[in-house]
């Protein structure tokens, strides 16, 4: 599983998911957002990305996803449902960098998964 993290200079949400990272063990590649590089890299994943209610990219995000293709069971964690509970279609989950398997965005909730997936 390859992970990415996007962060903003002097976020205090960045280095504690960056220290959580660290102490679990969990090899990332960083992408800053205020870089070309990271701007770009992060479009590949607009589909997918959480956002906050103005509409901005909740940061940091972490996103954990492996090449190929998966069932649907598989990533039933970052699907979106109607307000029934049904699943939206179309859905859109695997893309050029593979499938998502989390979108991640606190020390918190990186814990959290890391436990569930145990």
């Amino acid at each position: 599983m390859d992970y990415l993290l996007f962060t903003y200079p002097n976020c205090l949400k960045c280095e504690a998911l960056k220290k959580k990272l660290v102490e679990a063990g969990t090899a990332y590649t960083e992408y800053g957002l205020t870089q070309t590089q990271g701007k770009a890299k992060i479009r590949e994943f607009i589909n997918v990305i959480k956002r906050d209610e103005t509409g901005a990219i909740k940061l940091p995000t972490l996103i954990a996803h492996t090449q190929g293709k998966a069932k649907i069971r598989e990533f039933i964690n970052v699907i979106k449902r109607d307000e029934t509970g049904a699943i939206k279609l179309p859905t859109l989950i695997a893309h050029t960098q593979g499938i998502v398997r989390a979108v991640i965005n606190t020390a918190e909730e990186f814990e959290a998964w890391s436990r569930s997936k145990a």
